[in-house]
């Protein structure tokens, strides 16, 4: 049975053509990213070795899981007509691809440019950053031994920024997602509950709105997961090329 069934959507939703969306794109997308998932990330040199694929694949390994189960749970949730949370775990989603597409970025630039223009040691920086970064705050308590201020990660902003280059629209949609996040006026009243004044009570309606914002949200998971399944391919793509050049250290330094 697909993930995105259309039947059961169009059941949920009968006040809004579910049909004008391309379902199977996004079944299609998922079941790829599906097929890009393992349960056992090995390690390819000594434990003693730096080995960079190791971390990297870890981290791909992550994102797809962590891609694949939110979107089952938003799907869950639009079932249950739970839409507001639905939204926000759809900001989550958006947050993962921005962060995806600055790490492939970066893996892309420097794989291509070691021993050139970039060091080990920047690879070694920016792959422990983006593996353990967390905030300042938590730092001490996970990673006692680190110093929290090189491991404070990119603002997500500011990664959502950079996705919006290449991909307009996605600055705009966040922070209307972030919005809805919030506990502020679209969160709590001017998009979740409605007043009636004529009986001076307060409701929170699934209305037609809700349920079209939320098919458009979950129609837009078919290519933020092709997306996705694209970058962790060229992500392995990256580490390859760094993994052949931490062999080659190696070699050099048996040499030595």
């Amino acid at each position: 049975m697909p993930i995105f069934d259309e039947i059961l959507l169009s059941r949920l939703s009968k006040e809004y053509d579910v049909k004008r969306y391309d379902w199977a794109a996004a079944n299609k997308s998922y079941e790829r990213l599906s097929g890009q998932k393992q349960d056992v990330v090995l390690e390819e040199l000594p434990a003693h070795i730096y080995d960079p694929k190791l971390f990297i694949n870890r981290f791909g390994q992550s994102f797809i899981r962590r891609a694949l189960e939110l979107c089952d749970a938003m799907l869950t949730l639009f079932h249950q007509r739970q839409i507001l949370p639905m939204m926000v775990l759809s900001r989550v989603q958006l947050e993962n691809l921005a962060f995806l597409f600055y790490v492939e970025k970066e893996l892309h630039r420097m794989s291509h440019g070691i021993g050139a223009s970039c060091d080990w040691e920047e690879v070694k920086a920016f792959v422990d950053k983006f593996i353990c970064g967390m905030h300042p705050s938590a730092a001490g308590e996970f990673l006692p031994d680190e110093d929290p201020k090189s491991l404070k990660p990119k603002g997500v902003t500011e990664l959502v920024r950079d996705l919006d280059k290449s991909a307009k629209g996605m600055l705009k949609r966040y922070r209307y997602l972030s919005e809805l996040s919030h506990p502020n006026a679209m969160g709590c009243t001017q998009w979740y509950s409605r007043m009636d004044d004529a009986n001076w009570t307060t409701r929170f309606p699934s209305t037609d709105r809700h349920v079209q914002e939320a098919l458009q949200e979950l129609n837009s998971l078919g290519p933020c997961l092709q997306l996705m399944g694209s970058l962790h391919s060229q992500i392995q793509q990256s580490a390859d090329r760094l993994m052949v050049f931490a062999h080659a250290q190696r070699a050099a330094g048996r040499r030595s």
